[in-house]
């Protein structure tokens, strides 16, 4: 009997010290995965990004515009514009920072922060945060390496807001969720409305799923607060489109076909335009579709039930048709439209997959 409850003994220490092994492998290796753009990025003498002379002339011509200065030039237009976040952080940087070193940190905390949205993305879901580093090879994309630092910094912000609904589908958190979605959508529009319509997403699926568990839950209450949540996103789409109203529509350039394998193959949100690297996002995406394929095999199997988390493989999906056929610009109210989109159904897509894992 003393023999046998050692041998317990022994098995259940040797249990524990591999559960906590496999975490501080996972963790490290998310940490080396979230640290190394940012220590790449820090160690070059000047970060090669597109439009990044053109946020530092934003801020710039913006620190004029306070100042009075040139009035013949810059003056104020009424309305908020949804992309003025990045250029007064880097205004406010440039008071002690040169300007290469201020358009450093900036980029640095946008992955910074990336790697944060992904990590409380992927704990949303259920799972262990270091799962989370299947999200970071998309943590410097194309948007990204093209200087857009508004909309890159808003993506993280708008995984933040969808996993705030995650924890709590049914009771999505109204006031946090507001304000957070708000400084979304002046960071940049187009992330603000895609994590606004992915949050709503969240809420129906976990509220079937509720209800299919046995709860008496209507979706009259958790939509009302996910429409009082979403309410300034609203008001300030609505005001910005009157102050600016849309004009005509850009296609995209290329084939149908061509645009519909460049998204599902995730070459659109690989980091930069170098053909080298479609095979390594190609074969990221092949991996993901596989795992996708083969955890929704064995849901069929064990009979489908609705799980909040499904609203990131639906959302994924209207993701990637709207990447291939909405227009690449609107006049007066964006560019780039389709490579913007196509960034988020490989996030959501790989949070799915992350959640069955």
């Amino acid at each position: 009997m003393a023999i046998s409850f050692g041998r317990a003994v022994n098995g259940f220490s040797r249990l524990r010290e591999r559960k906590l092994i496999l975490p501080s492998i996972g963790e490290a290796t998310f940490l080396v995965a979230a640290l190394a753009p940012v220590l790449a990025l820090l160690t070059l003498p000047i970060p090669v990004l597109d439009d990044g002379g053109l946020h530092l002339g934003s801020a710039s011509a913006l620190q004029y515009l306070l100042a009075g200065d040139f009035p013949e030039m810059l003056e104020w237009r009424p309305g908020a514009p949804p992309n003025v976040v990045a250029d007064l952080v880097l205004l406010v940087l440039l008071q002690v920072l040169p300007p290469i070193w201020a358009l450093k940190v900036v980029v640095a905390a946008i992955l910074l922060g990336f790697a944060f949205a992904a990590r409380q993305l992927v704990m949303a879901t259920g799972v262990a945060a270091p799962w989370a580093t299947m999200l970071l090879p998309f943590a410097w994309h194309r948007p990204l390496a093209m200087g857009f630092l508004g909309f890159s910094a808003a993506v993280a912000l708008a995984l933040v807001a969808i996993s705030l609904v995650l924890g709590c589908p049914t009771r999505p958190p109204v006031r946090p969720l507001a304000a957070l979605l708000a400084v979304t959508w002046l960071t940049h529009l187009v992330p603000a409305l895609i994590g606004t319509a992915v949050c709503f997403a969240v809420v129906v699926a976990g509220t079937v799923a509720s209800r299919q568990s046995g709860a008496e839950l209507r979706l009259r209450r958790p939509l009302r607060d996910m429409v009082l949540a979403s309410i300034p996103v609203l008001l300030l789409t609505l005001t910005f489109t009157a102050l600016n109203p849309p004009g005509s529509a850009a296609v995209q350039p290329g084939s149908v076909a061509r645009r519909i394998v460049s998204v599902v193959g995730m070459i659109k949100a690989d980091v930069s335009s170098v053909p080298a690297e479609y095979a390594i996002y190609g074969l990221a995406a092949a991996i993901l579709y596989v795992l996708t394929g083969a955890i929704l095999l064995v849901r069929l199997r064990g009979g489908w039930r609705v799980r909040p988390v499904d609203a990131l493989l639906v959302s994924a999906l209207f993701g990637f048709v709207a990447a291939v056929l909405l227009p690449d610009a609107i006049s007066g109210g964006g560019s780039y439209l389709g490579l913007r989109i196509a960034l988020f159904p490989p996030l959501l897509l790989a949070a799915w997959v992350a959640a069955h894992l």
